[in-house]
């Protein structure tokens, strides 16, 4: 089963769609997460539309692609505050304190509420926004 992710374009920035290249403010792009056969999520990402043919491709696809509110995600995923840092590279962190990448750890703020809304639809987590990185450097600002 081919995924969208093969053939999708490279990532520029999280205002550009992946599917169709068009420009767009950041509450106007959703972030998927793609899963495998089996549907488990893989470590694979896609920024696209978030209406018309491009979220038609989403939801008409085979394969399982979950989305990624705008305040969750990880480092390199926060798309409020990881678009235009310089540690960021596509949908990841290489930040040298970065745990994953074996440093100390870098404290991430967040804000908001938290908790589960359930009804119709099934239950879903709210989880704060995260604002604010201690490891963040604007591209173009130096060290």
């Amino acid at each position: 089963m081919n995924r969208l992710t093969d053939s999708a374009l490279a990532l520029v920035d999280f205002q550009h769609c992946q599917l169709c290249g068009q420009e767009r403010e950041t509450v106007l792009l959703t972030l998927w997460q793609q899963c495998d056969e089996h549907d488990k999520p893989e470590d694979r990402f896609l920024l696209t539309c978030r209406d018309g043919p491009c979220e038609r491709r989403i939801s008409d696809h085979p394969r399982l692609y979950i989305e990624i509110g705008v305040q969750n995600g990880a480092p390199g995923r926060w798309r409020l505050i990881c678009d235009d840092c310089d540690h960021r590279v596509g949908f990841g962190c290489r930040h040298p304190d970065l745990r994953a990448n074996g440093g100390a750890g870098l404290t991430v703020k967040h804000s908001g509420p938290t908790g589960f809304v359930c009804g119709t639809f099934g239950c879903r987590q709210i989880r704060p926004t995260a604002y604010q990185c201690t490891g963040k450097r604007v591209k173009g600002e130096g060290a």
